[in-house]
């Protein structure tokens, strides 16, 4: 009896062992293989990112960051060969992977004006898959800072995910914490919630009213009462794409705000005079343009606009999203929409920011994309030009005498806290032909420009951080927000 117990007990166990090990065969007994997913590898990106050259080259600064995306990859290699000498391939490095998949080389490129072949090898055991692309070096002449200013404090004990919008005063900030508004007191180190909700918010010039872009259109709300007056628009309109809607940008005196629906592929501008609401549209066609965006108020009566054109200057285009691009004027009391620059096919003008002096602009030039800034007047001619590199983010004070510009900064800038998730950036100060270094910045993908307070003589600038987490080999985004004082 109890050699038949013991005999049941085994057999159950091995029943049960059998059940709970992997199936290394199938039903026919034939071994089963596991698929093992495919080696790929992305395409190369650039840090800095590149400039378009000639015959698809890309004008890189003498230092750049390599990155590829290869997850399946034991080992990614980066080599380097002049266009067409692919036997001269030389070894650049061997890239630093993370547990994300993604390989990245801090690169010194030879020497200028050659154009080089840059091939990502990713291995796994034999296996081999390769991305390329061609790249030549182009020592610009970038302007540096002679001076540094200012004192740069992080703000603390404000909402979460909170980002700037602006100055009510010099003492107090607006900002959004998702789709809600809050102030916030920098002597008190407070802030306050609005109890208001809106997608998009601007300040009136004197800062007793707001307009808010939220569900169903645009309304005229205080930073003292919670309720709100609907402006625009008062009838629906098939042509008007409720999702569309946006701006609600006070004039300089606050008697009128600019209005807009945007379209696939241009935008309809309208007038509104507040409270009443009544839509004045703007006719801001022009032959062979599209793509027209607004970029700010000169005076009441002028706007500042940035246009695209759909076609080359001898007439031929091609599915596109322009081939130039211009700053126009639009002058309400007459009606007028002109050009105040003339750029070849190619080159880009991009507003900034505007102010009584001129537009603050950004321009890429066609060829060598070599990118400059400065300050052009409405007349046309341009006051200051200077290379300070990619910019991200700008400012003009309203009277246009200080620009404050975010711009990208050097590949060999620390950023070790985001491990390559955020990016160097610096924030300068352009005053009497004089550039400045405000702070050595790491920036994420979310950012707003640098605003100027009303007396000029502080910034705030709101941006997202990737920081190390509680836990080792983690990391968390936070939202940092900083005031420059002493400008």
């Amino acid at each position: 009896m109890k050699r038949c117990l013991m005999v049941g007990l085994l057999l159950i166990l091995f029943v049960f062992l059998t059940s709970c090990t992997p199936a290394t065969e199938d039903a026919n007994g034939e071994p089963v293989v596991e698929p093992v997913e495919p080696l790929t590898i992305s395409e190369i990106v650039l840090r800095p990112e590149g400039q378009p050259g000639p015959e698809g080259t890309l004008r890189v600064p003498v230092e750049i960051s390599l990155v590829v995306e290869a997850p399946q990859a034991e080992q990614v290699d980066f080599y380097y060969y002049p266009e067409g000498q692919e036997d001269a391939a030389r070894l650049a490095g061997q890239g630093q992977g993370n547990e994300d998949g993604w390989w990245q080389l801090l690169w010194e490129v030879p020497e200028p004006g050659v154009v080089f072949t840059v091939e990502a090898r990713a291995r796994r055991g034999e296996e081999i898959q390769v991305s390329a692309l061609q790249l030549t070096r182009e020592d610009l002449a970038v302007a540096v800072p002679v001076s540094q200013r200012g004192t740069v404090a992080r703000l603390d004990q404000l909402p979460d995910y909170f980002m700037a919008r602006g100055w009510i005063n010099e003492n107090n900030i607006l900002g959004q914490s998702g789709i809600n508004l809050f102030t916030y007191n920098l002597e008190r180190n407070a802030y306050r919630s609005l109890n208001i909700t809106a997608w998009e918010v601007h300040l009136s010039p004197d800062k007793n009213q707001l307009s808010l872009v939220k569900e169903g259109g645009v309304y005229l709300g205080s930073l003292e009462e919670t309720g709100q007056r609907f402006l625009w628009p008062l009838e629906r309109d098939e042509q008007l794409d409720i999702s569309g809607i946006r701006g609600g940008v006070f004039s300089p005196d606050g008697s009128t705000m600019l209005v807009w629906n945007e379209h696939e592929w241009d935008t309809d501008f309208f007038l509104v005079a507040p409270p009443a609401g009544d839509a004045v549209p703007l006719d801001t066609s022009l032959e062979g343009y599209f793509l027209t965006s607004f970029v700010g108020w000169a005076d009441n009566n002028t706007l500042v606009f940035a246009t695209r054109a759909s076609r080359k200057k001898d007439g031929t285009r091609e599915y596109s999203t322009g081939y130039r691009s211009d700053l126009a004027v639009y002058k309400i009391d007459t009606g007028r929409f002109n050009l105040i620059t003339a750029a070849d096919d190619g080159e880009f003008w991009e507003g900034l920011a505007v102010g009584e002096e001129g537009v603050l602009f950004q321009r890429q030039f066609p060829d060598n994309g070599r990118q400059t800034s400065g300050l052009i007047s409405l007349d046309s001619t341009v006051l200051w030009e200077e290379n300070l590199g990619r910019v991200l983010a700008a400012d003009l004070t309203a009277d246009g005498l200080k620009a404050a510009f975010l711009v990208e900064g050097m590949a060999d800038q620390d950023d070790a806290a985001g491990e390559g998730i955020n990016w160097p950036a610096r924030l300068l100060v352009w005053e009497d032909d004089t550039l400045s270094l405000v702070a050595d910045l790491s920036v994420g993908d979310s950012m707003t420009r640098p605003y100027w307070s009303p007396t000029g003589q502080q910034l705030l600038f709101s941006h997202t951080l990737t920081e190390p987490g509680n836990i080792a080999g983690t990391f968390r985004q936070n939202y940092v927000t900083l005031v420059i004082e002493d400008l």
